[in-house]
């Protein structure tokens, strides 16, 4: 006999909320270090305003300890302050769980950002059966990566734990959910998934300024880690350079890389750099400073070394806002965002420059909006939460 969790209801303005959803999330550094957090989170609160209609009471909420002074100008996500004396992770951790319990009472469905190396998680996790932890990344893969064999260790701990205690978890990619909930959940709660996304307006999309004598692509990311890529695009190019591929004929490519570069990264680019093929180191730009790089580029660069993470999918936010902004993009990994149908996303192999150069040729033939509307049904935030919120009130079918 089939049957499925009767879902709570309570007021949403004028209506009668079909499901009551929180999402938690804490912070342990200034929120003004997180861009791409910040604007998720403020991208959520604002779309929850835009599912009331449709049923769906969703309440988004940020913990952060006093410390961050950061002054939240145009943040509208309730912030909940962590007093100073509980500032060390371990406590901090342990407030975010009293919260959490405080919210489970009143909600349907509690969503919590996965915190790495949580001992507090298991115990919780294993009384509140109405909490899923959301997965940004594979956390104890991370660790060992970036050099902390013991906390990745422990982390694996945990995470075995929980999966056998707790509701199952959501990634934000099919390939996160199956990480956070292992092999032997039901196929039903293995599908969900919560993919980044971004709030739509009708000014999104960037000024075309692309100069059709040269070719113009932006690589943006907060510091050019490993698993960003940068490095195996150098190589490429340098294999192109020295091999004498470049055709003179062809419009010259430019690379804009956008974000911290390290010494060794910008003495490389500027080793590498013809009169036909160009990397151009930016560092941090501002946000009209960025627009600017954008509005010259024919294409946006995602990730091109994921696989040093352990991971094959990715849903990065980055990638939502070059469609955003009316770009396509290219990259080296699989998005679980979009079909294999969507034709401005397009997946190489391995990082190739030739590839890179002949696709931001094509690219050219593409309008900033023609890019966009295309895009829209993937990675605007409402739909993404609707579809969320709908798979989890209808809930996992039982045999």
């Amino acid at each position: 006999m089939k049957k499925r969790r009767e879902a709570r209801t309570g007021p949403v303005g004028d209506t009668l909320a079909r499901v009551n959803i929180a999402h938690v999330s804490m912070l342990n550094k200034p929120l003004g270090e997180s861009p791409g957090f910040k604007a998720q989170l403020q991208d959520e609160y604002d779309a929850a305003t835009l599912l009331v209609d449709q049923g769906v009471a969703w309440r988004t909420f940020l913990l952060a300890p006093e410390e961050n002074d950061e002054t939240y100008e145009g943040f509208d996500v309730p912030v909940i302050r962590l007093p100073s004396r509980r500032t060390n992770r371990l406590m901090m951790r342990l407030c975010m769980w009293q919260f959490v319990r405080a919210q489970a009472k009143e909600s349907d469905i509690v969503l919590v950002r996965h915190q790495v190396v949580d001992p507090w998680a298991p115990y919780f996790l294993a009384r509140m059966k109405n909490v899923r932890e959301i997965h940004h990344t594979k956390s104890a893969e991370e660790l060992a990566a970036v050099g902390h064999p013991l906390l990745a260790l422990i982390e694996r701990a945990i995470l075995a734990v929980n999966r056998r205690v707790a509701a199952p978890g959501i990634g934000v990619t099919h390939e996160l959910t199956l990480y956070a909930t292992g092999p032997w959940v039901p196929e039903s709660n293995r599908r969900l998934a919560y993919p980044n996304g971004v709030s739509i307006g009708p000014s999104d999309p960037v000024s075309d300024k692309r100069d059709m004598k040269s070719l113009e692509v932006a690589f943006v990311a907060s510091s050019f880690e490993r698993w960003h890529g940068l490095e195996r695009l150098m190589a490429s190019a340098e294999h192109f350079v020295s091999t004498e591929q470049i055709d003179i004929r062809r419009k010259p490519l430019i690379v804009h890389l956008v974000g911290y570069v390290s010494d060794e990264q910008r003495e490389r680019a500027t080793h590498i750099s013809t009169p036909n093929l160009q990397f151009v180191c930016h560092g941090k730009l501002a946000k009209k400073e960025l627009e600017e790089i954008l509005a010259k580029s024919t294409l946006g660069i995602s990730s091109l070394a994921l696989d040093l993470q352990g991971m094959r999918e990715a849903c990065t936010l980055k990638v939502r806002e070059y469609l955003k902004a009316g770009l396509p993009v290219y990259a080296t990994h699989h998005d679980s965002g979009f079909p294999d149908s969507f034709v401005y996303f397009s997946r190489s192999r391995e990082a190739d420059i030739e590839e890179l150069w002949t696709l931001a040729e094509k690219s050219l033939n593409y309008s900033r909006d023609q890019v966009r509307d295309a895009a829209i049904p993937f990675i605007e935030k409402r739909n993404i939460m609707r579809v969320l919120a709908n798979e989890l009130i209808e809930g996992p079918v039982e045999e």
